[in-house]
Formats: structure tokens, C-alpha cells, sequence
């Protein structure tokens, strides 16, 4: 009896064994099909993520008399100044949202004056977009705001990216329209269409897209389009991967008018 009770043991105990080591298999592959759900569910979150994400925006102002300008939100949910717009281009991005449009009322000195221009609308971007938003003072005085898109890809090795704003607003009369070199105007212009070569003109308000520029010290031209030579010239040492933003300010007919180049 004791022996028929120790086998009886025996086998129950081995039975037991023989069913956990069975069990483990189900539970090993159900700890792999939760891994590899929450490995979809990671993707599917990152995906979310970069569709759903921020926007980068900068602000560049371009006044008569003040150098920023003050920007609020348009629906007074804060006295605290959402952003400003300063003079100088500076690689200083803003995270907004991507998905959602933004009113903002921008404010600035005209003399001695505080005006308040009229509201802007900042459209909803996307994701992972880099804008740049120049807000020029117009007759009024008011703001006139002008997007345009940044290059998310650097400039490739032995190059910077360059790019030419024009904010003058009587050169050349009667037509405000200016052209930019490199170095010499017998080159090809410096701003050109990719098709034809033939330069492409920047008006009052223009921002033109960045262009690659070789690494070195160059002369920045510019001049008006029915010119021969060139109305202003400044130095341009390009660094590799640098960016600058050439700023075409001031007017003419105070004196005030001139090129200066920002390194960002």
C-alpha cells in the first residue's frame, strides 16, 4: 500500500511538472505577441506623433522707425507677449502648434506712436515644417506678413545656404525690383531660374528661397534690373553648413538704404 502510494505521488508529481512545462509554451509566445503589439502600438504612436506634431516658426520684422515688433495673442487669453519679431534673422525657432491656426495682432513704434497693426493669421503649417514669417510696416501704418518655407536638410559639405530679403521699398523707381550676383555680374546670377538661367527679380516684400553658396569669401551683389553695374556690394564669407540671410532695408530717398548680411 505505502509503495502504490509512493508511485501514486511519484506520477502525480511528474504529471504536474509535465503540465507546467507545457503551460510555459502558450505563455512564452503570448510574451511575444504582446511585445510585437506594443512594438505596432510604439510606431503607430510615433506616426501620431510627427503627423500630429509641432511646427517651427520665426518671426523677422522689417519697421521704418522701431527694430521689434511685440506679438500677442489675438484672442486675449494672455497679457504676456506670445512672441516678438526682432531685425536680425537668427536660426531661433518657436514651436507651435501644427495642426491649428494661430491669430496673432502684432504691435510696434512708428515714431512715437504705438500701433497696432491688423490681426495676422498664421495658417496650420503641418508637422516638422520651418517657417520664417516677415512682417513688413505698410502704409497705414500697418503689417503686412509674407511665409515662406525653410529647407529642413542641411546644405551639403562645402556649401552654405543664402538667401536675400528685399524690405526697400523705392529702389529701384519707378519699379522696385533688384536682381543679386556673386562675386561678378558676368557670372551667373546668383538668383536664377533653374530652367532658363535667366535671373530671377525680387520686388518689395520678396523673400527669396535659400541657394547654395561655396564655402569662402565671396562679394555679395546687388542691383537694380536695368542696371550695368552693381548698387551695392558687401562681403560674404561663407562657412560650411552656415546660413545667412541677406537683408535689402532701408529707403533710397532718406539714405538709409543697405545690405547687411546676417549670420544665423
Amino acid at each position: 500500500m505505502r509503495i502504490f502510494a509512493a508511485l501514486f505521488a511519484g506520477f502525480l508529481f511528474v504529471s504536474m511538472l509535465s503540465m507546467g512545462c507545457t503551460k510555459s509554451t502558450p505563455t512564452s509566445v503570448d510574451t511575444v505577441r504582446v511585445t510585437d503589439t506594443l512594438n505596432r502600438h510604439d510606431t503607430l504612436t510615433h506616426r501620431d506623433t510627427v503627423r500630429t506634431g509641432p511646427a517651427f516658426v520665426r518671426f523677422l520684422a522689417f519697421l521704418n522707425s522701431s527694430q521689434t515688433v511685440t506679438l500677442q495673442r489675438s484672442d486675449g487669453a494672455s497679457f504676456i507677449p506670445f512672441a516678438s519679431a526682432p531685425s536680425q534673422s537668427t536660426r531661433q525657432y518657436l514651436p507651435i502648434r501644427g495642426d491649428t491656426a494661430l491669430n496673432l495682432t502684432g504691435s510696434f513704434f512708428d515714431t512715437t506712436a504705438l500701433i497696432s497693426g491688423q490681426p495676422i493669421l498664421i495658417p496650420a503649417f503641418g508637422a516638422g515644417t520651418l517657417v520664417t514669417v516677415a512682417l513688413f510696416e505698410v502704409p497705414g501704418p500697418s503689417l503686412a506678413e509674407v511665409f515662406k518655407s525653410d529647407p529642413i536638410d542641411p546644405p551639403p559639405p562645402g556649401f552654405g545656404y543664402l538667401r536675400i530679403i528685399n524690405a526697400c521699398a523705392d529702389f529701384p523707381t519707378p519699379h522696385d525690383v533688384i536682381e543679386a550676383w556673386l562675386d561678378n555680374l558676368s557670372s551667373q546670377p546668383l538668383l536664377a531660374d533653374a530652367s532658363t538661367h535667366a535671373a530671377k527679380y525680387l520686388t518689395y516684400r520678396d523673400v527669396s528661397d535659400y541657394v547654395l553658396v561655396p564655402v569662402g569669401a565671396h562679394t555679395l551683389l546687388i542691383k537694380g534690373d536695368a542696371g550695368s553695374t552693381a548698387d551695392y556690394s558687401v562681403p560674404l564669407n561663407v562657412s560650411d553648413g552656415g546660413y545667412y540671410t541677406a537683408r535689402f532695408i532701408g529707403l533710397r530717398t532718406m539714405g538709409t538704404d543697405k545690405v547687411i548680411v546676417d549670420v544665423e
